[in-house]
């Protein structure tokens, strides 16, 4: 059959089905280019183009001339873009976010990221605003953690990139806005070392003496309230942090276990493989492993 009729035939369904339902499909056709080509390969594209629903929205026929090619994202944020968040979120810079959120997901063109390295960048953004929330306790608000979880699942299983953006808005503001309720930024000296400790754990080479000078503080002195205040030493803390970011990237990604290492301040795998199972009891590789299987 021509393929200038099949795509008629294609909106024909497919305003038929808009009339009648109240669900929302859309139709992909394998790319004209590969017309002769097997079954398996038009198959593998016409995969690709569903997965183009995802930044197109439902209500489409994807008909394309060539098949599909994604283009590399980084799928975590850049030290640069992590400096950005963290002003923007400190400030309660509502204008900026929106701004960076619609500017890096929603005005993309073609040829566009893999919507799976997409999904992980926009976790790397939600894991700062979860550093937001537990500068400013808010992690213990039942409600709030509730809301969290829901647009973490949104990140992970929501097939329209625009609906996810405004999940991750709406979610942002209110954090924002109870942030102000509160009407502080920092409650104590230590609560403002973990801050630092959570923006600069990525760092190797962060010392106790590195984030006294942050609060402008003796190194004892922190040392000592630390340790009374949350009745584990600076490097137990450091050493958590670590971890616990290690863990959300070993579930989430597929970067290189020695990559990894190095996002969370280690210099060498083998050290952050030791730490790891000393913390989690289990190898980093093993803890992978079960949560893909899982």
């Amino acid at each position: 059959m021509d393929r200038t009729l099949v795509i008629d035939e294609a909106r024909r369904f497919l305003r038929e089905w808009q009339d009648s339902s109240k669900s929302s499909i859309g139709i992909s056709l394998p790319a004209f280019a590969l017309k002769g080509n097997s079954i398996y390969h038009q198959y593998q594209d016409v995969k690709k183009g569903i997965e183009l629903f995802f930044y197109k929205g439902f209500r489409h026929v994807i008909a394309l001339e060539e098949p599909v090619h994604w283009r590399y994202l980084d799928p975590f944020l850049s030290p640069n873009d992590q400096a950005e968040w963290e002003d923007m979120l400190k400030n309660k810079d509502q204008k900026r976010i929106k701004e960076w959120m619609y500017g890096s997901f929603l005005h993309v063109t073609p040829p566009y990221p893999e919507p799976g390295l997409l999904k992980t960048r926009l976790t790397s953004i939600l894991a700062q605003v979860r550093r937001y929330m537990k500068t400013h306790h808010l992690d213990e608000d039942d409600l709030l953690e509730e809301r969290y979880q829901g647009v973490f699942d949104s990140i992970l299983h929501h097939r329209l990139l625009y609906t996810i953006v405004q999940d991750m808005l709406l979610f942002m503001s209110i954090v924002i806005e109870r942030v102000e309720e509160k009407g502080v930024d920092y409650y104590d000296v230590v609560e403002r070392c973990l801050v630092y400790m959570n923006e600069h754990f990525s760092h190797p080479g962060l010392s106790l003496e590195e984030v006294a000078r942050a609060v402008n503080r003796n190194p004892s002195y922190i040392s000592t309230l630390i340790k009374v205040q949350k009745e584990r030493t600076y490097r137990e803390i450091l050493l958590h942090i670590r971890i616990s970011e290690a863990k959300v990237l070993l579930e989430y990604s597929k970067e290189p276990i020695q990559q990894i290492a190095e996002q969370v301040g280690f210099s060498q795998a083998n050290h952050f493989s030791r730490k790891f199972k000393e913390v989690i009891g289990i190898s980093p590789s093993t803890y992978r492993n079960l949560k893909y299987r899982s």
